[in-house]
């Protein structure tokens, strides 16, 4: 495969795993009407970088957010798509419970967003 977008090494322990674009995987793999199911700890925020017919390769895509939806949802309605935001947990600003994580002051809007081409 080309068009390999980075390289994941965990602390010079165990193997390196070659990570790759949304692009990259539908190219080689000639994606057409699939359904996208992504769950991968606030990565879901690369789907803003990937183009409009990538995306449309997709008529599906459900995704677990981290830290809000908005951006990812005026991506995908801009791209064609209907979408629906189901909010599991809202904390924010100064919650206390956010100190222990770094996140204070940041958005943690965790839920997922469902998203169907239309």
């Amino acid at each position: 495969m080309g068009n390999m977008g980075s390289l994941f090494v965990s602390s010079g322990k165990g193997k390196k795993i070659p990570m790759y674009s949304l692009k990259t995987i539908v190219e080689e793999y000639k994606i057409e009407n699939a359904v996208l199911k992504m769950d991968c700890e606030g990565c879901e925020y690369n789907l803003l970088n990937e183009d409009d017919e990538t995306l449309k390769k997709f008529n599906r895509i459900v995704l677990e957010f981290h830290y809000g939806y908005k951006n990812i949802d005026y991506k995908l309605r801009n791209t064609g798509f209907s979408t629906k935001a189901f909010i599991v947990s809202k904390r924010g600003g100064n919650d206390p419970r956010l100190k222990s994580m770094a996140l204070n002051n940041r958005d943690y809007t965790y839920g997922l967003l469902y998203a169907k081409l239309i």
